[in-house]
């Protein structure tokens, strides 16, 4: 399949009322993003929102105009594209760039694919270019991957699976439930509760 040819293109603005020019091709990827076309992602940071600048990425997740709505990568809530736009200046400005459609996660939010946001990463202090320092635990779904979808049923498994960066941490993702086994662990790792509470130990 030819790769569609606004693929590579970027735009960047520096204020919350770009040209019309600017503004014209943003609603173009937008539109293209909507169908699938492209994927669209947008690289900028959070000063606007009162605290240290810190670089952050997105991607359009659906719809098109103003209220089109784009994922943050620190996993808060979405943003509307007028809000996004809102944030730029000229220190902080935002680039919005158009994408394969299959690359628009990693590109925009998931740089290793582990399913853990890089923003979220940055705040555990795990390495976002490492895709083995995050697992999953769970009930059993499949062959255990350690991912989401087919997680390891202990969190014994799911810790010795992961292999943090050297300085930095890992994580071990927990849905709820008890898991009746004591154990010392060793390495630098959160254990995160999923969806509820966690027992781990003596149920």
């Amino acid at each position: 399949q030819t790769a569609h040819a606004a693929i590579g293109h970027q735009v960047m603005i520096t204020n919350g009322s770009p040209s019309m020019a600017d503004q014209d091709v943003i609603d173009l990827f937008v539109t293209l993003a909507a169908n699938d076309a492209v994927g669209l992602i947008a690289n900028g940071a959070v000063a606007a929102r009162g605290v240290i600048t810190t670089p952050r990425s997105w991607y359009h997740v659906t719809g098109t105009g103003s209220g089109a709505l784009f994922q943050p990568d620190d996993g808060g809530s979405t943003q509307t594209l007028s809000a996004l736009q809102a944030g730029a200046s000229v220190s902080d400005p935002l680039t919005f760039m158009a994408v394969p459609t299959v690359s628009d996660v990693r590109m925009g939010v998931d740089r290793d694919e582990d399913e853990i946001f890089n923003g979220i990463e940055d705040n555990l202090n795990t390495d976002n270019a490492n895709p083995d320092d995050h697992k999953f635990v769970g009930p059993m779904a499949g062959t255990p991957d350690g991912s989401s979808a087919n997680p390891f049923t202990t969190v014994a498994a799911g810790i010795s699976a992961v292999s943090p960066s050297a300085g930095k941490s890992s994580g071990v993702h927990i849905q709820s439930g008890s898991y009746n086994e004591p154990m010392t662990v060793t390495k630098r790792t959160h254990l995160i509760a999923v969806d509820g509470t966690v027992v781990i130990g003596a149920p």
